[in-house]
């Protein structure tokens, strides 16, 4: 179906794990550069996928603003790296809570407009992911590997995803479950 695009710091270092990568790029002012660079180097690593498999970026809700990378520059730079932009997919992480969901659905409808897709990530360990698949309406709502893993000796869990499940299809999204491994 797809491909998801994964950052990390150099192997073996500090800063290998994304959180901290991030945590320390924010705390020293680089927040936009660090995911700019990001989004760039998994479309140029996916440069001869597949056409029609989905790559999903991992896109942090305050970089959407990002005035350097529009939404005009990054289909340029689609364009370029001979990636159809309907294979897109922001993934919108919730390392930080949306706070402005208006001010955020408008930058959005840029990406939008032009064809990119987006997917609410991690939802059901995130601040506030049920709000955001209210208010954005994604095309995929990604159900978190907490929730996931273990499910079958879990009521509770199942129950969970049920809810999810019936919330996704009525904003006529589609479901995808992180950490299927058994």
């Amino acid at each position: 179906f797809g491909y998801e695009a994964l950052s990390r710091g150099p192997a073996n270092s500090e800063i290998e794990a994304p959180v901290i990568l991030f945590t320390l790029a924010e705390d020293i002012g680089l927040l936009f550069d660090l995911d700019r660079l990001c989004r760039k180097r998994s479309i140029i690593n996916a440069r001869g996928k597949e056409p029609g498999k989905k790559l999903f970026v991992n896109t942090l809700p305050n970089l959407i603003y990002d005035p350097e990378f529009s939404a005009s520059a990054f289909i340029e730079f689609l364009a370029e790296n001979k990636i159809p932009i309907e294979d897109i997919v922001f993934e919108i992480t919730e390392r930080d809570a949306i706070e402005q969901f208006a001010q955020f659905k408008k930058a959005l409808s840029h990406y939008i407009k032009a064809g990119i897709n987006i997917a609410i990530d991690d939802v059901g360990a995130g601040y506030s992911s049920l709000e955001a698949i209210v208010e954005i309406e994604p095309k995929y709502v990604k159900i978190d590997a907490s929730i996931i893993r273990g499910i079958h000796q879990s009521k509770v869990k199942r129950d969970i995803l049920h809810a999810l499940a019936m919330l996704t299809k009525s904003v006529k999204a589609e479901t995808v479950a992180e950490g299927v491994e058994t």
